[in-house]
């Protein structure tokens, strides 16, 4: 498994990592794989691709991290943009064991961790770092959480799952005992795996 250390990730530029779509048909081409080997099975759809509500963006789930690419439809309009980056990006940089390892692991219940922890890492980000959220673990992608506005995330009637739910209940676990936010920083940014019980 190929996971960026700090240096590495330096040298890397936005125009390696995003591809952006000037349209719907356009992402969905790109989306169409990723939806048929990966996404489909585990968010339990019987949506084809061709048909599916596309997200406003994805990331595609190779192991090697320096592989994968963040895809973005740029002509959607119901999402924020700063919000909907970062949530990409905070998957770009998660561990293989994390994502898509662990996402995929248990169909209907394990992606729904993935996204209620990447949205509240992401909703931390924007907020300016509030409640102590600052272990070693999130020192690699600092660098990529520099807004002061809270977003409107995945607010999409087109929201291809409960992102209200998925968040909720990352943020009670998160706060439900001392050590639990590093615990899980440790499992998305390094792959060190801890018990998640929600």
């Amino acid at each position: 498994m190929g996971h960026l250390h700090s240096r590495e990730f330096h040298s890397i530029q936005a125009q390696q990592i995003f591809v952006l779509h000037a349209d719907e048909p356009s992402l969905r081409v790109a989306f169409a794989p990723t939806w048929s080997n990966l996404f489909q099975r585990v968010v339990q759809s019987p949506d084809p691709a061709a048909t599916v509500s596309l997200p406003g963006g994805f990331v595609t789930p190779e192991l090697d991290q320096r592989k994968r690419k963040i895809h973005v439809n740029i002509s959607a309009q119901e999402f924020d943009w700063l919000g909907l980056f970062t949530h990409e990006f905070v998957h770009w940089l998660s561990h293989p064991r994390f994502y898509p390892l662990f996402y995929k692991s248990v169909p209907g219940t394990t992606n729904d961790i993935v996204e209620g922890l990447t949205d509240y890492i992401t909703l931390k980000c924007m907020k300016g770092y509030a409640d102590g959220l600052t272990p070693v673990a999130m020192q690699e992608y600092l660098c990529a959480c520099a807004a002061r506005s809270v977003a409107k995330l995945k607010k999409s009637e087109r929201a291809a799952y409960n992102w209200a739910g998925q968040y909720t209940r990352a943020r009670n676990w998160l706060k439900a005992a001392p050590g639990n936010e590093r615990a899980a920083l440790e499992f998305v940014f390094r792959g060190v795996q801890t018990h998640l019980p929600f």
